[in-house]
């Protein structure tokens, strides 16, 4: 193997391993690995986006619709990202198109779901073990 190869194989390893340890510790503390969830208690613009995958997948559109209903678009991007930088074959201006058009549809769909259905419907509930409840919590009693 060639030294570039070692050392991308040692950094793709060394990344999981970190990301391995923070979903664990992050979990271990707040129940979640989101971070704005996490340390905040709101969720993301992505938030409930692999609850809608996996309800799609099982051919729940509806359902995964409702859980979030721009994560046909991420997993779109997602899979162009991978393709145009693992495989190097695609248009990268349309791929920057795809990343302006899904990131602006996430954006309005979270502000516009987070004004309809927070803090009363999943996924756009307000998360109590976040750490910035846990030490207003402290704070204030």
């Amino acid at each position: 193997m060639k030294k570039k190869q070692k050392f991308f194989h040692l950094a793709a390893w060394c990344t999981l391993g970190l990301f391995i340890i923070y979903c664990i510790l992050m979990y271990s503390i707040t129940g979640g690995i989101c971070p704005l969830r996490g340390l905040f208690g709101i969720p993301c613009p992505a938030c409930g986006s692999t609850r809608a995958m996996l309800r799609f997948a099982k051919g729940d559109f509806i359902g995964g619709m409702r859980m979030n209903p721009s994560a046909p678009l991420l997993f779109l991007l997602l899979i162009n990202e991978i393709r145009i930088s693992y495989f190097r074959r695609g248009n990268k201006k349309a791929a920057m198109l795809l990343l302006v058009i899904t990131v602006t549809v996430s954006l309005t769909v979270y502000l516009v779901r987070m004004r309809l259905y927070f803090p009363h419907m999943e996924p756009y509930i307000i998360e109590r073990r976040s750490l910035l409840f846990r030490i207003l919590h402290l704070y204030l009693t």
